[in-house]
């Protein structure tokens, strides 16, 4: 494969993450010879699987938010104070079973609407239609029907969820804490620009308890 094929098969895979996004021009049809080479791309890319790994790692990701969130919600405004330990424990196991319940029920139910192949391909054939050439979707194609592309497909689905739940435990609480330091410390400039812009008084600073996260 050539370098300027590699560096449009990373483009390639960057357009599988948006599957959930609807095209944002209309535009004319591609040929029928260009329409095979899309599809024959998006058989060698597996993009089905691939567009549900990739909804089943964001919703996982946002209900373990929820789930933190929920939890920390339930302890900090003492709903659970009058609750003897066993009663805590309990309560808070049918909150993790209630989100769970929830959870598995909306990716089964994005992934049979937004990841079947008739929404996949109404989305997918103009984009791969207005990035790539005829050639660069045949020459993307025939790679990932080699033994290293399969592999590489097959891979993929995993790969997000490892990187998904890496990035959630680590990095992703890092970026979540900076941000709402920066919100935090930009509320203070915004309050006092009011504050002097109307005459009135800027509100007492109010104090964050430290999040914690849910065992």
């Amino acid at each position: 494969m050539s370098h300027t094929g590699l560096g449009k098969l990373l483009l390639a895979l960057c357009l599988l993450g948006a599957a959930a996004v609807p095209a944002a021009a209309r535009q004319e049809s591609p040929s029928a010879s260009k329409r095979a080479a899309i599809q024959r791309l998006m058989r060698a890319l597996n993009v089905s699987v691939s567009s549900s790994a990739v909804f089943d790692a964001l919703i996982s990701q946002y209900h373990e938010y929820w789930l933190n969130v929920t939890l920390n919600d339930f302890r900090d405004r003492g709903l659970l104070d009058s609750f003897t330990p066993e009663e805590r424990a309990r309560a808070e196991q049918l909150i993790k079973e209630f989100s769970e319940r929830v959870f598995g029920k909306i990716k089964q139910r994005v992934v049979e609407r937004f990841a079947t192949p008739e929404q996949l391909e109404s989305i997918l054939v103009p984009l791969y239609d207005r990035h790539f050439s005829e050639a660069d979707l045949n020459e993307l194609a025939a790679f990932f029907e080699t033994a290293a592309g399969r592999k590489f497909v097959e891979a993929s689905p995993r790969v997000t969820a490892e990187f998904v739940a890496q990035y959630t435990g680590g990095v992703g609480t890092q970026v979540s804490d900076l941000a709402q330091a920066i919100i935090n410390e930009e509320m203070e400039v915004l309050q006092a620009q009011l504050a002097e812009t109307f005459k009135k008084p800027a509100p007492p600073r109010r104090t964050r308890a430290p999040r914690r996260r849910a065992n």
